[in-house]
């Protein structure tokens, strides 16, 4: 089944994590601190926000992606491309073959919550 999945998602080296990435993350923690200015109700807003912001950068909008599951669906003709079986009219996954490729036609497919669940097993990620 492991076919269709082209590369592990690229992570950091030790020494990218420590040069690159760490001080972009105490940056903004920091920039968080000093703007809510010890209003910890606010630093968690901020917080949230930049947060829900990347995962934007990364996945796109959460309409987009539903636009694109229904188009996906229909081209699929409503069935799980790995078993076969009928999807269901709701909890079907969007699934990306390459995560770090965006969520684009070529990319995805919508799959049963069940065979996401055997391939999120043999990635690893469960």
């Amino acid at each position: 089944m492991m076919s269709d999945w082209q590369t592990p998602n690229r992570k950091l080296r030790d020494e990218e994590r420590s040069a690159l990435a760490i001080p972009i993350l105490q940056t903004a923690r920091t920039m968080i601190e000093a703007a809510s200015k010890g209003d910890e109700q606010l630093a968690f807003a901020i917080n949230r926000y930049v947060y829900a912001r990347l995962q934007v950068d990364e996945r796109g909008g959460s309409m987009q992606r539903r636009d694109l599951k229904n188009r996906k669906r229909a081209q699929q003709k409503g069935k799980c491309p790995i078993c076969g079986g009928e999807l269901p009219e709701s909890g079907a996954v969007l699934d990306r073959l390459n995560a770090m490729d965006r969520y684009i036609e070529a990319n995805t497919r919508v799959i049963c919550r069940m065979c996401d669940g055997r391939i999120q097993e043999e990635r690893r990620y469960a």
